[in-house]
């Protein structure tokens, strides 16, 4: 078993313990989102380099132009899912992924919501957001 698998296992152990043990809700809930923080980075990483291998971005004006579910189609498409019956476009909050340009040229992110399910600022971007994001630069697979 990968070391990141070993840690998710520990983390859920962990957060389940919390919980009937009687802890308060808030340590179990922070922690639980903890895990899902961290299976949403892996899962992030892992499709930053499905759009890098796939050189969807040499075509930056339509996939800008692209909708959420094309995004989403893209990804189930192209990334496998992490257990039976999970849907690879969603963070572990049920919440699309999503592709945008940061500015009007490269670098593009990929986010998650996070734990508010709200789309926020990336952590890089400025305080305030929960976002999950991962940078996509083509340039720097070249």
């Amino acid at each position: 078993m990968k070391a990141s698998a070993r840690l998710l296992v520990v983390l859920v152990v962990l957060s389940a313990l919390l919980w009937v043990t009687g802890n308060s809700g808030g340590v179990f809930h922070r922690v639980l989102d903890t895990a899902r923080t961290l299976v949403a980075t892996w899962n992030l990483r892992s499709l930053r380099q499905v759009v890098l291998d796939s050189r969807i971005l040499e075509k930056a004006d339509e996939v800008a132009a692209w909708s959420q579910e094309e995004f989403s189609d893209f990804v189930r498409e192209n990334l496998r899912s992490r257990g039976p019956g999970a849907d690879p476009a969603l963070d572990p909050w049920l919440q699309p992924y999503r592709l945008d340009p940061l500015g009007d040229t490269e670098p593009w992110v990929l986010s998650s919501t996070g734990p508010n399910l709200e789309v926020d600022l990336c952590p890089f971007e400025g305080a305030g957001g929960d976002d999950v994001c991962v940078l996509v630069e083509p340039a720097l697979t070249e």
